[in-house]
């Protein structure tokens, strides 16, 4: 059954790379944003937390070509040619960047206006459509298969969202998307390789046998996220994924699914683990994936064993578990100076940051609401980007405005920690998920 929650305005935005010296492969860049929303991202630039819009202020994340950026209804992506600054406009049906629409709505009453005049321009200019209705029918109508045909003739490169099989088999017989947003039902791949030629980016339910049987057959496949993944009856990650980059599992199965990751590329850069409860992080698999560069582990509560990150040779990103010791944290950052990148939204533990100042090449830390001593970063002169958990307080506000003046060369932002009522996880869970937070649950309004 549809609901209407489902009908989301999605924006990609595929366009030429700028000019060299902004953005890189794996070192996203410092981007402002103005926009009504708050914002998170689903990949491994910062998904455990959301920006916070305290006091009208600037929102800021660090991103890469390519990144997925949500609010708590909405997808875009993020290119970097749209620049280090952007202008978001969210509505019910369209999302709007510098002010032109470049995500819609398919099947939202409000849109079909839209489609009905849209000239081609304005067509050539979306980059992403939400095929996902209110409709109790799961194929799309002769309205919607019509408006699909007409962007068709003109822009063949557009994601999307879908959420049943119906739909995602009359969207590929006209596209070959680079995106796709399959949630709430699952999805069966094995018959549509045709229509998936040209995939690089896949959010997929991972609990039905055969879920995960299609995926080695994609052959640009290369950003995977996995939700309410259940091994027992899908089954391991299977292996021959040899394009695969970034990889993240999330659900009530996610920190013992880690350890199904024994024939995961060898050559995959990022991991994030996001698991529904408390149940201590499997890193096992860590032995087996020498090129791993970002690991984020900042929604768990635990972890079985981070000693294993000594392994990790090529780290440049850690995202911290909540029960991360003083101790624990000192040993990380000693034994992996090379660090750029430093979450610890949840470690309430870790009251010291003294350790940091090891970190010559440290470049994006993002810090909870547990009250420390700041000191130690106004000697981190690298630092462009210090994202700081924050209330409505006075205290909050003169923290976040000391902290900006004693590091004039970074973007100083306010943030929240991210549960499953908030930002993207809102989009993809069940309505029943239950949000696991150290110390509390909140459940996810309706």
């Amino acid at each position: 059954m549809r609901t209407n929650r489902l009908v989301v305005s999605l924006t990609i935005l595929v366009v030429a790379l700028m000019a060299a010296g902004f953005g890189s492969r794996h070192e996203p860049s410092v981007v402002r944003i103005h926009s009504g929303e708050a914002m998170s991202t689903v990949w491994t630039s910062g998904c455990g937390y959301q920006t916070d819009r305290l006091g009208g202020d600037w929102q800021g994340l660090p991103l890469r070509e390519g990144d997925l950026l949500t609010t708590d209804s909405v997808f875009f992506r993020y290119f970097t040619s749209d620049g280090p600054v952007l202008d978001v406009v969210t509505g019910s049906w369209c999302t709007r960047l510098a002010g032109k629409i470049v995500g819609v709505s398919l099947q939202a009453d409000s849109s079909r206006r839209w489609w009905a005049s849209a000239s081609k321009e304005d067509l050539v200019r979306l980059r992403m459509v939400s095929v996902a209705g209110s409709s109790a029918v799961d194929s799309l109508d002769a309205a919607a298969l019509s408006a699909l045909d007409r962007l068709a003739a003109v822009n063949a490169d557009v994601g999307f969202s879908v959420d049943s099989q119906a739909e995602l088999r009359q969207v590929l017989q006209r596209f070959r998307p680079p995106l796709l947003i399959l949630y709430e039902f699952a999805a069966d791949l094995r018959g549509e390789r045709a229509g998936l030629s040209r995939l690089e980016t896949l959010i997929l339910e991972a609990k039905a046998a055969g879920s995960l049987d299609a995926l080695p057959s994609l052959p640009r496949l290369r950003r995977l996220t996995l939700t309410n993944w259940d091994v027992a009856v899908a089954g391991p990650l299977p292996a021959g994924m040899k394009g695969l980059e970034s990889l993240v599992i999330f659900g009530d199965h996610a920190a013992s699914s880690a350890r199904a990751l024994g024939a995961a590329p060898a050559g995959l850069e990022e991991l994030t683990i996001i698991p529904f409860n408390d149940e201590p992080v499997d890193l096992g698999c860590l032995a087996n994936l020498p090129a791993l560069r970002s690991l984020d582990l900042g929604f768990a509560t635990s972890a079985a064993d981070l000693a294993g990150l000594v392994t990790l040779k090529k780290l440049e990103r850690i995202g911290l578990p909540a029960n991360t010791t003083q101790q624990q944290f000192a040993a990380i950052v000693g034994r992996h100076p090379g660090l750029r990148a430093v979450e610890m939204v949840n470690a309430d533990s870790v009251t010291d940051l003294a350790p940091l100042r090891g970190l010559k090449r440290l470049e994006r830390l993002v810090l909870g609401s547990r009250s420390r001593d700041l000191a130690p970063l106004n000697e981190l002169r690298s630092l462009r980007y210090v994202a700081l958990a924050c209330d409505s307080t006075r205290a909050s506000r003169e923290r976040l405005l000391e902290l900006r003046k004693a590091l004039p060369d970074a973007l100083v932002v306010p943030v929240k920690p991210l549960c499953l009522g908030s930002g993207w996880i809102l989009l993809l869970v069940p309505a029943a998920a239950v949000c696991w937070l150290p110390g509390r649950r909140t459940r996810r309004p309706r």
